[in-house]
């Protein structure tokens, strides 16, 4: 039955109350709405300077109990420990205690992460949710519960950007009255900054929980339980792969900014599927995968041989210690199995637990000739985006705008719009340095002959809006439209799965609707344009719908103005904090905006195949030309996969090979955590307005990590192409001359045709 509109619209009410007081007092807190901001930072900067014995840092001896905490409940089993309602006393209270001691970790933290206080207020709202829902609203249905939140949310988010808009830029909250020599006081740049937009900060996280609760309400109403959180889980997946290279590409405004997003997605990643696998279990998941078209199509992307190489080069640095708390875990399993006191049964020989051993008896069923030489390639692709193209191409560029100084403006227009669209036409290049360039060269030489900065990101605005424009023509007509009938590269696009043909649908309907302009103006810039050109769809069109654009362009513009203008003002003055700060939330606010397209892009694409899924299920609805060709290219390299995997099964290769490539794959792993760890400084910060004359060459921008890095990057890539050469030789043999694969080493199955093994 379905439940009355005055359930939701009390639930709505509810949490828009408990969310809207906490963010409010998150605000007083960690503002400078009001003085608390400053003291909070202050009292938290004083109790950071006084480290305890053996110089830890009170955060670092926070943090470290919590992890003891937990490692001691999962040797002592506590989380399956469900009988009697003394132990479930027992363990909640445990485990509030150890969430205290986070909490106080993370707070204690903010000296050197200022954004951890407003997030915590954010955090705090989410728990209080979760509270609501469990003693308030337990019986309205999960659809109309996470439709009425985020209803809750996006009114607390916009309730938050009025507040702090109308103290920000109005004198009508004082901002006249400000103590000003107490603004200038030196203090931590990033620090002043969040403090400034914690406000605006808390308003944009509250607007993108909203969309993602939206979406997953969606998903709720339309599919049962387990379904829905499946799509949810793929969605969220895909998001933060897409949040990975919109990491890379904000890099060229704001390097800090770059690393807390790309950390947090990994993290967001990991926490992902750790909740996928511990809610609903992988017999569930597999059963839902085999009844539903749509994930059936999906998951073995996620199941896949990348997805195990993912795994592996995320993991496999920390498999030595996971296998000797295995070994504990389980001494410790069987003293507590003796005393009686075990919440399972562990009379066997195993020397692991039972759960271990699921997880290697999986992962033994792993093609691993097949998974490791794709963890090589992922760590290669991953230090091309992250490095080549996040800091390569800002070095690059800064030091063609230095180079151009010299010149007239139309030359430097001309130099600018032709190396733009050059860019353009690489594939992993993104959009935001080529803006940001134009911007700052344009600003300096404006800036040199007395003109105003303001006019200069007026007129970089148009340059690069023109720069965008032409490059969307160029890779939609020069590379989409060449390949338009290449069976190949439709297939590369997956042209034939119901998520690409919803965003055919979606890019092919006239005129300009919301779905196709976040589409072309949200969506990574070179595989978007590419696309309409392989679709064939009509160029003017998709110029228009590219037009809006201009909304994400105007903040990286005015972003790099106002850092060239801000590094001409005296130190230490308040005219040149106001500009760093306003350049630091332009990026921020971009970064936001596309974050809130994607996941846009998602809801709009969901909404698409739901709207049309009995014809999706026909198979007619949006079919390609060339799809049975597809189709037939799939079967066909469906068996060479299978005879490939069959040929190199792991088996089957020799020990040097097998040595060759987990050399590999644990080089390109060390070389990805050297890069991602924050302790760590493999490569020296640098923007777009820092000059390439003063670090005295490329050599100077490489910290000794840094060249470690560079040589593991290096070595793994010739265990890639040292097993690349011996698979193409052995592939070379007459087959009945090739040495037997054993059954557990043989190919395995794909989903539908996909071309994607599972195990």
């Amino acid at each position: 039955m379905q439940k009355p509109q005055g359930d939701v619209a009390v639930a709505f009410l509810s949490v828009f109350v408990v969310v809207g007081s906490i963010a409010c007092l998150t605000i007083f807190l960690t503002s400078d709405l009001t003085p608390l901001g400053r003291h909070v930072y202050q009292l938290l900067a004083q109790a950071d300077a006084n480290p305890a014995s053996g110089g830890l840092h009170p955060y670092q001896v926070s943090l470290g109990i919590c992890v003891l905490l937990l490692f001691l409940g999962y040797l002592l089993d506590l989380h399956l420990r469900t009988g009697g309602w003394i132990w479930g006393l027992f363990v909640q209270r445990y485990c509030a205690i150890v969430g205290l001691f986070l909490l106080a970790g993370a707070i204690l933290y903010s000296t050197e992460a200022p954004s951890i206080p407003p997030l915590v207020g954010v955090g705090a709202g989410t728990c209080a949710v979760q509270l609501l829902r469990a003693y308030a609203f337990s019986d309205l249905a999960p659809e109309d519960f996470s439709l009425a939140v985020s209803a809750a949310y996006a009114a607390a988010g916009l309730c938050c950007t009025g507040l702090w808009s109308a103290w920000a830029f109005t004198p009508w909250m004082g901002y006249h009255s400000w103590d000003w020599k107490e603004l200038v006081r030196p203090s931590i740049d990033t620090q002043g900054f969040v403090r400034w937009c914690s406000p605006f900060l808390l308003a944009l996280v509250h607007v993108l929980i909203a969309l993602f609760l939206r979406l997953r309400g969606r998903m709720h109403k339309i599919d049962e339980y387990v379904i829905a959180e499946l799509k949810l889980v793929c969605s969220s997946l895909i998001l933060l792969a897409l949040f990975t290279w919109l990491a890379a590409s904000v890099a060229a405004g704001d390097v800090g900014l770059s690393k807390v997003v790309l950390r947090l997605s990994v993290v967001l990643s990991v926490g992902v599927a750790a909740y996928l696998i511990c809610s609903l279990g992988p017999t569930t998941i597999i059963s839902a995968c085999e009844t539903n078209e749509a994930l059936s199509l999906v998951m073995p992307l996620f199941l896949s041989d990348w997805a195990k190489g993912a795994f592996v080069l995320v993991f496999l640095p920390l498999t030595p210690v996971c296998f000797a708390v295995e070994l504990l875990h389980m001494a410790v399993r069987r003293t507590l199995h003796q005393c009686g006191w075990a919440p399972q049964d562990c009379s066997g020989s195993s020397w692991i637990t039972s759960e271990a051993a699921y997880v290697v008896d999986a992962m033994c069923r792993w093609n691993a000739g097949s998974v490791l030489s794709k963890c090589i390639t992922l760590g290669i692709i991953y230090f091309m985006v992250q490095v080549g193209c996040g800091r390569g191409v800002v070095v690059l560029l800064a030091w063609i705008c230095e180079r151009s100084l010299r010149y007239s403006l139309p030359a430097i227009l001309g130099i600018l719009y032709g190396v733009g669209v050059g860019l353009f036409l690489f594939p992993p290049v993104p959009g935001c340095p080529i803006y940001m360039v134009s911007s700052i060269l344009i600003t300096k030489r404006f800036e040199a002959t007395g003109g105003h900065f303001l006019l200069a990101a007026l007129l970089s605005l148009c340059l690069s809006l023109v720069t965008k424009l032409s490059g969307t023509a160029m890779q939609q007509k020069l590379i989409g439209e060449r390949f338009s009938h290449s069976v190949y590269v439709k297939r590369l696009v997956a042209i034939h799965t119901p998520e690409m043909k919803a965003i055919r649908h979606i890019l092919s309907r006239s005129g300009l609707r919301s779905a196709k302009v976040a589409v072309l103006v949200c969506a990574p810039d070179w595989p978007t344009s590419v696309f309409t050109g392989i679709l064939r769809l009509p160029l003017l069109q998709m110029l228009l719908g590219t037009l809006p654009v201009v909304l994400i362009i105007l903040p990286f513009t005015l972003s790099g103005s106002f850092m060239v203008h801000a590094a001409a003002l005296p130190d230490d003055t308040l005219p040149k904090r106001r500009y760093e700060g306003l350049a630091n939330a332009f990026v921020f606010l971009a970064m936001l905006v596309q974050m809130a397209g994607m996941v846009l892009i998602a809801q709009y694409t969901h909404a698409t195949m739901d709207e049309y899924r009995d014809q999706i299920e026909k198979g007619d609805w949006m079919r390609d030309e060339q799809e049975e060709e597809v189709l037939r290219e799939i079967e066909r390299e469906e068996v060479q996969r299978q005879l490939l995997q069959e040929s190199t099964g792991w088996s089957v290769l020799p020990w040097w090979v097998r040595v060759d490539l987990v050399l590999g794959s644990l080089l390109a792993s060390l070389m990805m955590h050297i890069i991602l760890l924050p302790f760590l400084k493999p490569f020296q910060d640098f923007s777009l307005n820092d000059k390439f004359s003063d670090i005295g060459g490329v050599y100077f921008f490489v910290n000794k990590p840094g060249w470690v890095a560079i040589a593991f990057l290096c070595c793994s890539a010739g265990c890639l192409l040292l097993f690349e050469a011996w698979c193409a030789r052995t592939l070379r043999v007459p087959k009945e001359k090739r040495p037997l694969v054993s059954s557990k080493a043989a190919a395995g199955p794909s989903y539908h045709g996909t071309g994607i093994a599972v195990a």
